[in-house]
């Protein structure tokens, strides 16, 4: 599966199944960080899950990569 149909997966989890969502979206940018649409729908997941602090760091990846 290619990174970016694996973060179109994880869209449709992160509803009904943040946890699951979460962890595929980790694996992706694990291996491929420059992915902004992925640590956007990350911050999104951990805003579902409460975690705010990872929250915020998810957020400062996808503000640093639309910089670059």
């Amino acid at each position: 599966m290619s990174p970016i149909d694996a973060i179109n997966t994880a869209k449709t989890l992160v509803a009904a199944e943040p946890d699951k969502a979460k962890a595929m979206l980790l694996e992706i940018l694990n291996q491929h960080p420059e992915y902004h649409d992925g640590w956007a729908l990350l911050a999104d997941t951990h805003k579902r899950l409460k975690e705010h602090e990872q929250q915020q760091s998810a957020l400062k990846q996808y503000e640093m990569i639309l910089l670059v």
